[in-house]
């Protein structure tokens, strides 16, 4: 078939037809697009999300060391800040066992 021109072959012809049409079958032509969203509200969503986790983590470290109140109330700022922290030194493209190196991440996990 190398030395036909394809649009004169009828039969070559029919035969990219049907493999043009499996192929969109499988293969899109063009890539779905993803649905653009508030970011801002997403961020907050995650961080209220954040909060609430860190808060029940505290309580429970409470409970099962009979920490005081103000006691719970640090441990939870303190998870929160790390938290924050950590997710500065990622949007740097720090990994994870260098976000844990990082002096100030140190300090409030020996706090």
């Amino acid at each position: 078939y190398r030395n036909k021109d394809l649009k004169a072959d009828r039969g070559l012809q029919r035969l990219e037809d049907r493999l043009d049409t499996v192929a969109g079958a499988f293969l899109p032509a063009e890539p779905p697009e993803e649905p653009v969203g508030d970011v801002e509200a997403e961020v907050e969503e995650l961080r209220q999300w954040e909060r609430r986790l860190t808060s029940r983590l505290a309580q429970r470290t409470q409970s099962a060391l009979g920490l005081k109140p103000s006691a719970t109330r640090e441990i939870e700022q303190l998870l929160t800040e790390i938290a924050d922290l950590k997710a500065e030194l990622r949007a740097q493209g720090l990994t994870g066992k260098e976000q844990d190196k990082d002096e100030n991440v140190l300090s409030r996990l020996v706090r």
